[in-house]
């Protein structure tokens, strides 16, 4: 048979290496961005979630988040400065670690802590002597109201919104 004018024909070697060049071309960008992708697709948190903080004095934040907030306090150890706490939630802990000089001083995280009536955890705190700051109303979206703990660390009590319009 002849060649039809116009069109250029290919062998099947050709057609196959044409083939493999697309094949590959799909594979290297697909190894480029489906990596991070799918491991975070596949990740599952199976330990619970830790927000830790800085401390400069740990036995006075100690007995601020054991006496204060009455959080349950788990293991301490104080030649590595460390100390934690269970926090009233699953699989949630409080870390405080000290800071040693030339590190992150405090201040430097947001504690956020939900609470189920913002006006009587704000007056309780009050009652043991912490600042708590008037409760801030974002109609439609949040109520909230700030502290800080013995160390300079600040705390939001987050509530559903005292406000809907």
């Amino acid at each position: 048979m002849g060649k039809r004018k116009g069109k250029k024909t290919s062998t099947s070697s050709q057609k196959s290496t044409s083939k493999a060049k697309k094949s590959e071309a799909k594979k290297s960008t697909k190894k480029e961005i489906s990596p991070k992708i799918e491991s975070f697709k596949k990740r599952h948190v199976t330990q619970p979630i830790w927000v830790v903080m800085g401390v400069t004095d740990m036995e006075r934040a100690i007995k601020w988040y054991s006496e204060v907030m009455e959080f349950e306090k788990g293991n301490y150890i104080p030649e590595a400065g460390w100390c934690d706490f269970k926090l009233p939630v699953k699989d949630a802990m409080l870390g405080l670690n000290v800071l040693q000089e030339g590190e992150v001083t405090q201040g430097s995280v947001s504690f956020n802590l939900p609470v189920d009536d913002l006006e009587k955890a704000s007056e309780t705190l009050k009652a043991k002597g912490v600042e708590v700051t008037d409760i801030i109303d974002i109609p439609n979206m949040i109520s909230m109201a700030n502290c800080t703990d013995s160390e300079g660390n600040p705390i939001t009590l987050l509530a559903e919104p005292r406000i809907k319009q």
